[in-house]
């Protein structure tokens, strides 16, 4: 239970890291930073707050990095059932008592009723909508004209309604677009314009994961003003991408339709994504980014991401939980699955080398070398001042010669006897003696 609880606010902290990051750089940029960007940063928070980056990481290098262990204590007491044993076989994870797996049981319930009644709420709003409103046949050709031009395939229905509601999209398979009293003829093209932009950026889907990503961090008073700015800079990707080519008329006449539908629509709370349905200091944010769009040069983007992921991933990288590596030895998850504490008895006056033969003791500094009949070692070694083999003149003498291969963790130590030249180490009349596999590897 530890390890989940430190494992959640770890992805917290990673996610609120990034995001604090992306609020210094819009306030050292005075806001001037494309909503295209803002919103690309606001996903890679989201990331960061619902991937468990840094279970993936210790997992990673868990099962990749040199395993190394040392005690200094005669006998060692190792806690299997609250720590994470690593094994041959597989990965066994800490053992939950009773207590807290009801807490854990519960804790999921919550989250699953609060998830479903969402659900359920959308689903009983979307079937109200659909029985209450009447299919818009008025602007099916400029539908279809703009789903052309912007290559979107999905399956998109126009509603009307008489409520004085602001126009709003819903749905993530068949999405809705509800055209209120508050369209006219004149707005109406560039109110589906921007609808069918946010369908095609799935911005629903995105709000939907974000307020999973609220109800996972639900503690962390972050992740509500997270949320918050994601919404707003949703509507703001929008209109940058909507106005990008529009005239100073055009976005005029943009700006004074969101003014317009924002002051006339009426108050409402559902689970669809409203045309102008924001604040004040929203809505004054959007007006200034349709008058004066900025764009910043690709260094500054790479160096904005990098200084984020960079942020994001210092608590990821901390993530350690209490590790215990039995790789190499006889266990295996089932038979330390009813096991608490393991005892390991060791003998620090031993050494790894005592159960070797003494001249294996030359792997230290080579990786071959030569035992003569009357026990002097020599290594094999690349030395360029040596006598080059054709030209000398050979003194052979016998010999067994050894060589160590890396296998893995462990080593494979092959045994020749051999006529070597005690001047230039050319060898001859090789017969192979024997081979056998240490595993791990006692010489390095």
């Amino acid at each position: 239970m530890k390890m989940i609880l430190t494992l959640l606010l770890t992805m917290s902290a990673s996610g609120t890291l990034a995001f604090l990051v992306y609020l210094l750089a819009v306030f050292l940029t005075h806001e001037q930073i494309s909503a295209h960007l803002r919103y690309l940063i606001l996903k890679i928070c989201l990331a960061f707050f619902l991937i468990p980056f840094p279970l993936l990481k210790y997992v990673a290098v868990s099962y990749f990095a040199q395993p190394y262990s040392s005690y200094s204590e005669s006998v060692v007491f190792l806690d299997v059932a609250h720590s994470v044993n690593l094994t041959d076989s597989g990965l066994l994870l800490p053992y939950i008592s009773l207590f807290y797996r009801i807490l854990l049981i519960g804790w999921i319930a919550i989250l699953t009723v609060i998830i479903l009644s969402q659900i359920i709420s959308f689903l009983i709003f979307r079937k109200n909508i659909s029985n209450n409103m009447t299919p818009d046949e008025c602007y099916l050709d400029s539908l279809y004209s703009l789903k052309n031009t912007m290559h979107i395939s999905s399956d998109v229905r126009i509603l009307r309604s008489d409520t004085n509601l602001s126009p709003f999209t819903c749905g993530l398979f068949h999405p809705l677009i509800i055209l209120t009293s508050l369209v006219d003829d004149a707005s109406a093209d560039m109110i589906l314009h921007h609808e069918l932009q946010h369908i095609k950026n799935h911005d629903f889907l995105y709000r939907v994961i974000a307020l999973l990503a609220v109800l996972l961090h639900c503690f962390n008073p972050i992740i509500y003003l997270f949320f918050k700015e994601l919404k707003e800079v949703q509507e703001m990707n929008c209109d940058e991408k909507l106005t990008v080519n529009f005239t100073p008329a055009e976005k005029k006449a943009y700006g004074n339709i969101l003014i317009d539908i924002a002051s006339r629509s009426g108050s409402d709370i559902a689970p669809v994504i409203y045309f102008s349905k924001t604040g004040k200091s929203a809505l004054k944010k959007r007006i200034r980014k349709i008058i004066s769009p900025v764009q910043r040069k690709k260094s500054f983007v790479l160096f904005l991401l990098t200084c984020i992921c960079f942020t994001a991933s210092v608590p990821v990288c901390a993530y350690s939980p209490s590790t215990i590596d039995w790789r190499g030895s006889d266990e295996t998850p089932d038979s330390l699955q009813d096991t608490d504490w393991f005892a390991i008895y060791y003998d620090n006056s031993c050494s790894p080398w005592d159960d070797l033969p003494e001249d294996e003791h030359a792997f230290l500094n080579c990786d071959e070398y030569f035992i003569l009949e009357d026990g002097t070692i020599l290594p094999v070694t690349n030395d360029s001042s040596a006598t080059p083999y054709k030209t000398c003149q050979h003194t052979f003498k016998m010999s067994t010669f050894k060589r160590h291969q890396k296998q893995g963790k462990g080593c494979i130590v092959t045994t020749w006897r051999a006529q070597v030249c005690t001047k230039c180490q050319y060898k001859k009349n090789l017969v192979k003696m024997s081979s056998h596999t240490d595993n791990p590897c006692p010489h390095k």
